[in-house]
């Protein structure tokens, strides 16, 4: 169970920050530097990825953000004015979601589902 703590908060606390913060960098030595990070972490957390066999493991950090969103309750509109994108952006990632939680056209309350896993 810690380990999978430890694994989703990365990948749903983390990781979109050091995406954010990696196309932000303008120099060389502060991109070789952030490289070494975020390496340095992908190889820490390496033994918990492989140990997971949780369905949101396949989830995209963006995915997983939305993925919470979902399981609180918030609606499509909601999300995309919270996250500044157009509720079709949403839609595609509500589809990707069901698609990698293999609940596509089964029909399955994706909360409920989000809420049961």
């Amino acid at each position: 169970m810690l380990e999978k703590n430890i694994f989703t908060n990365y990948k749903s606390l983390i990781s979109p920050f050091l995406l954010k913060l990696k196309s932000s960098l303008t120099k060389k030595d502060q991109q070789i530097l952030f490289g070494i990070v975020e390496s340095n972490l992908k190889e820490m957390l390496q033994p918990f990825s492989q140990k997971l066999s949780d369905p949101m493991i396949n989830l995209t950090p963006a995915e997983i953000q939305i993925a919470s969103f979902i399981k609180h309750g918030n609606t499509t509109k909601e999300i995309a004015q919270t996250l500044s994108c157009s509720p079709r952006t949403i839609d595609a990632h509500r589809d990707n979601i069901r698609k990698k939680l293999k609940i596509k056209k089964k029909n399955i309350n994706l909360r409920s589902f989000l809420l049961n896993i």
